[in-house]
């Protein structure tokens, strides 16, 4: 299957041009300007600390693409930042004998430390992008909900993941099975139609008679109609007892879902950038393994394939068909003011990521990277929490009695 959102890329293959080595400078110095505008005093290159040295010793052939440049700018001032200095370039050179490029040395490679930093800061930036504009979980149909539900499950490398479960050649795309706990199968149905609820609800129905799968999971943020419609009556027998279980999504868990298909797609296209990498789509699943960047999915909580690490009160219950009248009426428990341990947990989660990757940090440019990222925190809150790294020995204040714009903090590695 090939989404909505995709089809137009496979229409045509675009192949990125290469540049000439001023304009891969011209890219540098772009890349730099945002940093060279605080410096004090101005440097004197728009590209230092860099030297277009480099890029002549490179790339001899005096073209590039874009993004080798840039891969090859982030090798160099990572070295810079371990070393103090920019590496010389080397007297004598191996030339690679396919595309004529000069191997890059001596350059420091990523550690797997520093690369799972830059993927969670490169999944946070996405993941706060898709929320822009994700507003209803009914701009992606059954079929491409299942379908991202689908990739998560691989990623987490969960046994069996079977697509098309249903025993209904209409709406069979709408599920999928697995045996992570048992035989189970998933159904995601975000039809408004009730008369396709009926269909479905009557396919649930022969695989739950047939017992072919131990539990049946519906998930549904649509409604689910009224005791007259045959649906809901359908759906009343199906889920009212202990086995089979109804769960209504969130968006946030849509967002998680649609992040990670879209860095699928990137990585299975070759377009996926982590660090000095371009990981593939088994790579990609293990970085997200490794990093537990889904610990915090409410539907994947729910589905039973990771294990719940937030607060469980932020964490909204498998929703049961007897309590649920009765839970409408209780009033909404009042959230105290500030942010939550989830916020704080997230934001120093940033900053550590962020150190990783960058060794040395103004206080200052810290600070505003983090409320940016995780706006229910102040200035004064996110001072605070860097303090805190400090005296844990995470991160480390080089002056600590200069004022806070001109204080600078290094990353302590464990």
């Amino acid at each position: 299957d090939i989404d909505i959102a995709d089809r137009g890329r496979v229409d045509q293959q675009l192949t990125l041009r290469s540049v000439t080595l001023d304009q891969a400078a011209a890219i540098w110095a772009s890349r730099l300007s945002q940093i060279h505008r605080k410096a004090s005093p101005t440097p004197s290159s728009l590209i230092a600390p860099l030297t277009k040295d480099w890029l002549e010793h490179k790339y001899p052939g005096g073209r590039v693409d874009p993004r080798s440049a840039l891969m090859l700018a982030e090798q160099l001032i990572r070295d810079i930042k371990q070393t103090g200095k920019l590496p010389a370039i080397p007297a004598q050179s191996v030339i690679d004998e396919e595309t004529g490029a000069v191997e890059p040395e001596p350059v420091t490679p990523s550690s797997p430390e520093s690369d799972r930093a830059s993927f969670e800061l490169m999944w946070q930036k996405e993941f706060k992008d898709i929320g822009k504009h994700l507003r209803r979980i009914s701009q992606f149909s059954s079929p491409e909900l299942i379908r991202r539900l689908q990739e998560v499950l691989e990623a987490l490398e969960i046994p069996k993941v079977q697509r098309a479960i249903l025993p209904s050649p209409t709406f069979t795309s709408y599920s999928l099975g697995h045996e992570h706990s048992g035989r189970v199968c998933v159904v995601w149905s975000e039809d408004a139609n009730l008369t396709s609820f009926f269909h479905i609800m009557r396919a649930c129905g022969r695989v739950d008679e047939a017992r072919t799968r131990d539990r049946i999971y519906l998930i549904r943020k649509e409604k689910l109609g009224t005791r007259s419609n045959r649906g809901y009556q359908l759906f009343e027998e199906i889920f009212s007892g202990s086995k089979n279980v109804y769960l209504k999504p969130d968006l946030e868990s849509v967002q998680y879902l649609e992040t990670y298909h879209r860095l699928v797609n990137a990585a299975a296209g070759g377009e996926l950038v982590i660090g000095a990498k371009t990981p593939n789509v088994e790579e990609l699943q293990t970085f997200v393994r490794e990093s537990g960047i889904l610990d915090n999915c409410t539907l994947l909580q729910q589905l039973g394939v990771v294990q719940t690490k937030a607060d469980t009160a932020d964490i909204p219950q498998v929703i049961s068909l007897k309590s649920s009248k009765a839970s409408r009426e209780k009033p909404k428990p009042v959230k105290p003011p500030g942010p939550s341990p989830r916020d704080i947990a997230a934001a120093e989660r940033y900053i550590l990521n962020l150190m990783t990757t960058q060794s040395l940090m103004g206080m200052q440019v810290l600070v505003e990277n983090t409320q940016e990222q995780t706006p229910a925190l102040d200035s004064a809150a996110v001072i605070s929490l860097i303090h805190s790294l400090c005296d844990r020995n995470q991160i480390q204040m080089l002056d600590p009695n200069a004022k806070p714009k001109d204080q600078l903090l290094c990353y302590v590695p464990a």
